[in-house]
């Protein structure tokens, strides 16, 4: 049977190696969410970046729409006028 200072001794002693290895854990624990967040920061900002490049593109094209077809537009009422001068005189 053990003696009750060394009982005491082997609990003090597997105490305190499950404090190091708690200690040890919440650290890596730690590292680990910090690199998660530094990689979650970067993908949020490449995100970000891609929507508004694209939707910088689908406004430049959408523009660009819009002036062809106000073009068009403009013509085919240039030729409707154009076309009733002609039956109005």
């Amino acid at each position: 049977m053990i003696s009750v200072p060394t009982f005491f001794r082997v609990i003090s002693l597997q105490v305190h190696q499950f404090e190091r290895e708690l200690d040890r854990l919440r650290a890596r624990q730690k590292t680990e969410m910090e690199q998660k967040l530094k990689q979650m920061m970067a993908d949020e900002k490449r995100l970000l970046k891609h929507i508004k490049d694209k939707h910088h593109g689908d406004l430049k094209t959408f523009i660009s729409d819009q002036k062809a077809a106000y073009k068009a537009a403009k013509n085919q009422f240039k030729k409707v006028c154009a076309f009733s001068e002609k039956f109005s005189t």
